[in-house]
């Protein structure tokens, strides 16, 4: 599909050459469009030919839009019709768009994306019921009203997706580390790549951030700690589990100075690297980690203008 896309870009009438691939795209697609319609494309090809879907199948899906939408957004002019000639070939990648899905180098979101993914597919083992999966995972009361089913049963048939891809994507690591154990010894995965972040090579900061915030030693009244060896943050005898994520390292720049205003500038900085990261992305983090805090007494993030604080309990 991602070479019959290429191929149809040159066509008189683009959408009409995607179609006959059962890509079905409107009149003047975005990006956006047509990463959605090959993946709906592969989704109907294996509906037809009733083909049973793997993890490892997903997996390869999703990084063959990854590698459309960067081919596309590098050459525009070729992609889409009206675009004129695009940038020349030498504008390409020195290793094309091929990658690896397990041991290919991701940075910035994607590694991001690579950490969750892994992370929720580990995480799930230890969830036991859809209960503890709705509390643990509160998209999923958002999605409840939509799946067509009672309330209950609904839960149950979303926990059941998860809890299977789940298991599926840890058969798959498991395989590909028992089959690759020369490459294990010798450490030679990318420390940045999905197999990387599984043995734990993906550090996502200097050993120095890691470190707790506010001591190491459990949290008692309502001392405040962030700890980085277990990504929690814990008070009043109350721990919230953050994980290695985007949301565990905003509350870590934000607890550097409780109380003191810190920019979204600052934060895109410290935590997105400085990658072009939209306001309405940063926003949605800090939501996540303040609802997530709720569970700790008397702590929570306030919004300023343009600015976030982490606001503690007194002592």
């Amino acid at each position: 599909l991602l070479a019959r896309t290429a191929l149809a870009a040159r066509e008189p009438d683009f959408p009409a050459a995607l179609a006959a691939d059962g890509v079905h795209v409107p009149h003047d697609p975005g990006l956006f469009d047509l990463t959605a319609a090959v993946l709906t494309a592969v989704h109907d090809w294996y509906a037809a030919t009733r083909t049973r879907r793997s993890d490892l199948g997903e997996m390869a899906a999703l990084a063959a839009t990854e590698a459309l939408a960067r081919c596309a957004g590098d050459r525009a002019g070729e992609m889409f019709p009206d675009g004129g000639e695009g940038l020349p070939d030498a504008a390409d990648p020195p290793g094309g768009y091929e990658r690896d899905v397990l041991t290919g180098e991701r940075d910035g979101a994607a590694l991001t994306f690579v950490e969750r993914y892994v992370g929720t597919a580990l995480d799930l083992e230890g969830v036991p019921t859809a209960v503890r999966f709705a509390a643990r995972y509160g998209e999923v009361n958002q999605a409840i009203p939509y799946v067509g089913r009672p309330a209950g049963a609904a839960a149950e048939a979303l926990f059941d997706l998860h809890r299977r891809h789940a298991e599926g994507v840890r058969g798959v690591v498991a395989r590909e580390l028992a089959a690759r154990t020369g490459d294990l010894i010798r450490q030679a995965f990318p420390a940045r790549s999905l197999l990387g972040v599984v043995i734990g090579r993906a550090a996502r900061r200097p050993a120095d951030a890691a470190a707790a915030i506010g001591g190491d030693r459990p949290a008692a009244g309502g001392r405040f700690v962030l700890d980085g060896t277990r990504f929690e943050a814990r008070c009043g005898g109350e721990a919230c589990a953050l994980g290695n994520s985007n949301e565990y390292w905003v509350v870590h720049e934000l607890a550097k100075d409780p109380g003191g205003c810190v920019s979204v500038a600052a934060l895109r900085k410290a935590v997105w690297a400085d990658a072009v990261v939209e306001k309405n992305t940063i926003q949605k983090t800090v939501g996540n980690a303040r609802r997530k805090l709720r569970r700790l007494p008397g702590v929570t993030i306030t919004p300023l203008k343009d600015h976030y604080r982490l606001v503690l309990p007194p002592g």
